[in-house]
């Protein structure tokens, strides 16, 4: 068989990047370790920043360790002393997220994914992405649920590995969270979470599980929560005898950004990073005042230092096992190339689900068609910007609008609003009360959601004059009624007040050739299905 000579080449020339095998990564982390005083330990447990870990150059580590959000894109520069962005150059590519992951069922695109995200990162300067995200849809009115792989284990579980295989690939950390049975966003850091030790098991640790002994993840973040009492990031059940016992975890564990609660408590109780803004990481090593309460307590002797010990070569195992510490060369990266937008735009196509085409409307004959009608304003809104921790920040976006006047340049394609009356809309702006949105698991706060003056006579006439007509609806990322976010639970099932109603009067004019479009990360309540003949959910 002939060698094809190109292939000869790569093979002679670019180095097969891979993790730093485990009795090196222990063997260089120990050697490091035998050389800190007790403060430069307490260092690495403890932020130097938002999304830093401090620079000692003495001991190798000659430039900060560095994080960044996310497990759908590399999210922007964070400030060092709180949680406004500064960055210039921080554009990055911006992949589908994990609920549409889900949805192809397609462990190779999750591979790939994976190392799209570990390659940009890299080009960033990157060490650790904080994702994937693995906590289930145990409520569809979770406001976060679009960040992760939906209601099923088994299905998390096998796509979470790939991911992490191919994050990981490129010498960057992967983390995991939010462990464990953080699946609301409500109240969600002081809710007491229970749970029975059969569905604890079966369900809501299977894709950690995975994770840990098939992917090797490298850090597990805790979540905010309590479970059965205790906080998750200082539980010694979860973080000692389930996560590092059970499953048997070498790596690194951090809080999530303001999880941590006490100084000696967590650090006996298996406790290792903290993180939060810069100035609020006070527990472990206070960076921004050069003060080191975890020594403090050592000296005192509420904490052995055997105990510092092995939280701070957690973290310098992560470091070396990814060639940060001791010099290997790394995976260089690249960031927004042509291929990089060439797969997420599959992926994203991948994604889309046909529920319905009844009529056999799909796929739309460009030929055919010389007027199109695109319904619902939030069809030419950008996205990629929304949703808090998971927000990104691509060179441009694409909106499903502005793809369809490209995808049907010959033809006329215009934009209307949907036709939601202010009182319509008002009749769905309602909370009974708080305690009926505690009990739904909902987020309280209800945003007034103005309506868009409409000729509705005129709208019906160009809708029916239209070759085909677009119906653009479901969620939006943000805050409010018919918005997914973190921080917030959904207050609702349904969408945005009115739309509901404003789809199916569509329906009613022109049903027969109208493409309803359903946006959303998560379930989202309709009346309208059974006069809907075409319907897509993306």
């Amino acid at each position: 068989m002939r060698f094809p000579l190109f292939l000869f080449v790569c093979a002679a020339t670019c180095p097969l990047f891979a993790l730093v095998p485990d009795s090196e990564a222990e063997g260089l982390a120990r050697t490091v370790l035998a050389r800190m005083t007790l403060e430069e330990k307490a260092m690495m447990t403890g932020g130097s920043g938002t999304m830093t870990l401090a620079a000692l150059p003495r001991l190798g580590l000659a430039r900060e360790w560095t994080f960044a959000d996310s497990s759908s894109t590399v999210r922007a520069k964070m400030s060092r002393w709180d949680w406004s962005y500064c960055g210039t150059n921080d554009e990055a590519t911006a992949l589908v997220s994990l609920s549409g992951l889900a949805s192809t069922w397609n462990a190779d695109l999750a591979r790939r994914h994976g190392e799209i995200i570990g390659e940009e990162a890299r080009d960033r300067g990157v060490d650790q992405m904080l994702g994937p995200g693995l906590n289930l849809m145990r409520t569809p009115l979770g406001g976060r649920k679009w960040e992760y792989l939906g209601e099923d284990p088994v299905l998390a579980a096998r796509l979470c590995v790939p991911i992490i295989r191919g994050v990981q690939s490129r010498d960057v950390a992967s983390t995991v969270k939010h462990f464990v049975l953080n699946d609301q966003e409500l109240a969600r850091d002081s809710v007491d979470t229970h749970c029975s030790a059969r569905a604890f098991n079966e369900i809501y640790l299977l894709p950690f599980r995975a994770a840990i002994e098939e992917a090797g993840a490298l850090s597990v973040m805790t979540s905010y929560n309590r479970v059965d009492g205790e906080w998750a990031s200082e539980s010694p059940r979860l973080l000692q005898d389930v996560l590092r016992g059970r499953l048997g975890f070498k790596g690194l564990v951090m809080t999530d950004w303001g999880g941590q609660h006490s100084t000696v408590r967590a650090a006996n109780n298996g406790a290792g990073l903290e993180m939060h803004w810069g100035q609020g990481i006070r527990f472990n090593y206070q960076a921004i005042s050069n003060r080191f309460p975890l020594a403090e307590a050592v000296r005192r002797g509420d904490v052995s230092e055997q105990i510092v010990d092995d939280m701070a070569f957690r973290t310098l195992y992560v470091m070396a096992k990814t060639g940060f510490l001791g010099g290997r060369a790394r995976f260089a990266g690249s960031r927004n190339t042509r291929e990089h937008r060439e797969f997420a735009r599959q992926e994203a196509g991948e994604a889309i689900v046909l529920l319905k085409n009844d009529r056999k409307l799909l796929p739309l004959e460009v030929s055919r068609i010389r007027r199109l009608a695109v319904v619902g304003l939030r069809a030419d809104e950008r996205q990629c910007n929304k949703g808090c921790s998971a927000e990104a920040k691509p060179p441009y976006e694409v909106t499903p609008f502005a793809g369809l006047r490209a995808r049907f340049s010959a033809a006329e394609v215009a934009l209307y609003p949907l036709p939601i009356s202010a009182a319509e809309a008002a009749k769905e702006e309602v909370v009974a009360d708080i305690s009926d949105a505690v009990r739904a698991g909902a987020h309280a706060e209800m945003e007034k959601n103005g309506s868009v003056a409409v000729d509705e006579a005129a709208l019906k006439r160009d809708l029916e004059a239209a070759d085909a007509v677009v119906v653009f609806t479901g969620m939006e990322l943000g805050w409010g009624a018919g918005r997914e976010s973190e921080g917030g639970d959904r207050p609702t099932m349904k969408g945005r007040p009115g739309e509901d109603g404003a789809v199916r009067k569509v329906l009613d004019w022109v049903g027969g050739k109208a493409v309803v479009v359903v946006r959303c990360g998560s379930p989202v309540e309709y009346t309208w299905w059974d006069e809907a003949k075409t319907v897509l959910n993306m």
